[in-house]
């Protein structure tokens, strides 16, 4: 179908309203048909234009049509020149994802200084054939297979129905301005070589491929939303409470009972950066797999007998000196202070009774290291490996690293704190001195009343 300036004009007014909007524009011929057809109506507009200075005169030729356009439309026009070859090797990053970085980069700042709510590109139907090819050379699930959305935020693609031939018959009918961006032509890269290379056989199978794919497209809307409704029920039935810094904590055998476990997984953990391959390794651990753990840039997720669990991948904290007990000692996990209490009349694992005269100033505030044992209250003076300490009391690997230890000065562990002291700094008929700590969990928001006053 033909591009109608008023079908175009009524689309636009549904996703944008009458809001201020912006216009992407590049030079050529896909972007400069959107600003014709933009500027043909009554909302308040601005061109944008990214000069990423890789095509030498060309881009500065670029940079005039556009200006002298946007003067003809009396129009404001935003222009912005990018080092892109130096951000590029700065970062590591092909060129196409370094000018894409820096374009959206530099969208998003005019988006929150100027009054548009909206920014307009120029993607087409033929842009949308391409996207799903490549993600289908790539591997890709269903979300790939969906390509282009037309509005995402306040970025809106208003031409995404139309092929790149009506975009052509346009400019020629109204004699739109353009010039041909000549590095499209080269097969250099990938997105090229799929535009050139595979796209016209493709579409020669289906001469009516423009309205195949648009309905395929629309099948597969209607499957993926259907699928994030499935993935939400099945949420809530996998789901265990969550502990600790827990972003996520799902029952594994419930998960492996589900149609497709490896949906729900990745579904949960691809916006967390773990990749499919990841996904596929975590699934294929028997459920009697027990402290297998792996990473992703910002988290980490820990493997259990009957769970699986996501926390942030947060430093250790930092060792600490506590020099004078009458004064708390503040961490990140809590607090821990002296009382005056002698006797306790209840369990309370946080407040613990010491005979002081063992006690060697500082004490030391850290948390679990390889290789740490201590003497547990109640075990007749054996040694035990907190390792081995926190498998008995059923300590999960994702909470170990967060169990404060309390140490003496001479580096002898003397408190497993909210677990167990330890035997050689108990209260005896020898004691002279004791004095009693409280740990208060940052969670908490006062010590137990049961057992301190």
């Amino acid at each position: 179908m033909e591009i109608d300036p008023k079908v175009f004009g009524e689309q636009l007014h549904q996703l944008s309203g009458s809001a201020p909007i912006l216009v992407a524009v590049s030079g050529g011929i896909d972007s400069m048909v959107l600003l014709h057809l933009v500027n043909s109506l009554s909302i308040p507009h601005s061109a944008v234009h990214c000069n990423f200075q890789l095509r030498g005169e060309d881009s500065d030729l670029d940079v005039q049509l556009i200006e002298n356009q946007c003067k003809i439309y009396k129009i404001k026009c935003f222009i912005k020149k990018f080092d892109t070859r130096e951000y590029a090797v700065r970062n590591q990053l092909s060129i196409q994802v370094a000018a894409r970085n820096l374009r959206y980069q530099w969208f998003e700042e005019l988006l929150a200084a100027t009054p548009a709510s909206y920014l307009l590109t120029a993607h087409h139907l033929d842009d949308q054939l391409e996207t799903v090819l490549w993600h289908l050379s790539r591997g890709t699930g269903l979300v790939g297979l969906l390509g282009i959305p037309k509005q995402r935020g306040p970025f809106i693609r208003p031409l995404l129905d139309h092929t790149k031939e009506e975009i052509k018959n346009y400019a020629l009918q109204n004699q739109v301005a353009y010039r041909e961006d000549l590095s499209n032509q080269e097969d250099k890269y990938r997105r090229n070589f799929i535009r050139h290379q595979v796209v016209p056989p493709f579409k020669q199978l289906n001469a009516n491929w423009a309205a195949t794919l648009k309905r395929t497209l629309q099948q597969l809307k209607g499957a993926s939303a259907l699928q994030n409704w499935a993935i939400q029920e099945w949420y809530q039935m996998i789901t265990e409470p969550l502990e600790h810094d827990m972003i996520l904590h799902w029952n594994r055998r419930k998960l492996a009972q589900s149609p497709s476990p490896f949906a729900l997984l990745n579904h949960a953990l691809a916006p967390l950066g773990f990749n499919t391959f990841q996904v596929h390794e975590i699934l294929a651990q028997p459920l009697s797999a027990v402290g297998k753990n792996w990473n992703s840039p910002a988290h980490q997720l820990f493997v259990q007998k009957n769970s699986l669990t996501v926390l942030p991948n947060t430093p250790q904290e930092a060792e600490r000196e506590w020099p004078e007990l009458n004064i708390p000692l503040v961490f990140n996990k809590g607090i821990l202070m002296q009382s005056s209490e002698k006797v306790v009349e209840k369990k309370n694992r946080n407040y613990e009774i010491f005979d002081s005269d063992k006690l060697q100033l500082p004490l030391k505030l850290r948390f679990w290291k390889e290789g740490d044992y201590f003497y547990p209250i109640g075990m007749e003076g054996r040694k035990q490996k907190l390792k081995k300490f926190f498998i008995n009391e059923r300590i999960p690997i994702y909470a170990k690293k967060g169990v404060p230890i309390l140490v003496n000065g001479d580096g002898q562990i003397i408190w497993v704190v909210g677990y167990r002291m330890d035997e050689r700094y108990k209260i005896t008929n020898q004691t002279k001195n004791s004095i009693g700590l409280v740990y208060q969990p940052k969670n908490k928001s006062k010590v137990d009343s049961t057992s301190i006053d």
